[in-house]
């Protein structure tokens, strides 16, 4: 009595026009590739060329400002740190309308000491290598700063306290200007959960609850 042996299915050999067909739509694909790369690229440059052509219109405000400046020191007597001085105060004036507007918005007011949800406002100096890093006024919230040192050094300060911090890597003597506390936040009315999981209750369950 003789068995017959169990072979293995084999697939059929891809012919020279399946090959050919395959090729031809890899090669399309491909194609299609490296034209995107080329719109991406070119979206690219063209995006660069925009902001080459903004930073050099800036800096042409720039070097206008600067000789306009020259030319107003030629006409007066005021020398360039009467002009800072000058600005830095117009600069001030802005800031402190802004804030306090911001005070009567937000129903800020004036505390004597910053406590851990304080609103801060501070102004900082720093070396003559790096004096023009300084903050010139900055109002924040101390305990969404972001910045450990400096809520840690501030903590418990009064107005016009001083301490050091580094910033960015930059050492910045920080000055305490002003504190504001914002109004506590009222607390929503909460239903009586207890007498309401307990609202299927007998009489006495409910009363024995309630107390």
């Amino acid at each position: 009595m003789t068995t017959a042996k169990k072979g293995f299915r084999q697939s059929a050999a891809t012919s020279k026009k399946e090959q050919v067909k395959n090729i031809d739509v890899n090669v399309r694909n491909l194609q299609m590739a490296m034209r995107i790369m080329q719109m991406s690229v070119q979206q690219l440059a063209t995006s660069y060329q925009n902001i080459s052509n903004d930073m050099s219109k800036l800096m042409s405000v720039v070097n206008n400002l600067q000789y306009r400046t020259q030319a107003l020191q030629s006409f007066s007597s005021a020398s360039e740190s009467d002009i800072t001085a000058k600005a830095d105060a117009l600069k001030l004036k802005d800031y402190n309308e802004a804030s306090d507007k911001e005070d009567l918005e937000k129903q800020l007011t004036v505390v004597d000491t910053v406590a851990a949800d304080s609103i801060c406002i501070i102004t900082s100096t720093c070396n003559d290598e790096n004096k023009d890093k300084g903050i010139f006024r900055s109002k924040f919230n101390l305990d969404t700063c972001g910045v450990p040192e400096l809520q840690q050094k501030l903590l418990g300060c009064t107005a016009g306290a001083k301490v050091d911090v580094t910033l960015n890597g930059t050492l910045h003597n920080v000055e305490l200007l002003g504190v504001r506390q914002a109004p506590p936040k009222t607390a929503e009315p909460t239903a009586p959960t207890e007498l309401v999981a307990n609202a299927g209750a007998t009489e006495d369950q409910a009363s024995a609850t309630a107390h």
